[in-house]
């Protein structure tokens, strides 16, 4: 997201869920398997909302081809989706 950016993500979890930030990724872990919806809003970048589904409680979301209008999900035992963002603003 550059240097200043925010990323929301709205999911469920029975207990609670943790998030960790590292660069352009987003580690995730104890969120239902689900729908959840993704929003980010950055240097050049802004996406209002985009509706995923997890496969899995735990897992990685990587924000590195973001100007392309893509993230990468790679939920843990599972191969890793791409997520087209059709309606990335730059």
């Amino acid at each position: 997201m550059g240097q200043v950016g925010t990323v929301e993500i709205s999911a469920a979890a029975e207990e609670a869920a943790a998030f960790t930030v590292s660069g352009t990724q987003i580690t995730y872990a104890g969120v239902d398997p689900g729908d959840a919806v993704i929003s980010c809003k950055g240097e050049g970048v802004e996406y209002p909302g985009e509706r995923v589904s997890l496969n899995a409680g735990s897992g990685l979301i990587d924000f590195c081809d973001i100007a392309e209008g893509t993230v990468q999900i790679t939920a843990d035992g599972m191969e890793t989706g791409v997520l087209n963002l059709g309606t990335v603003q730059k």
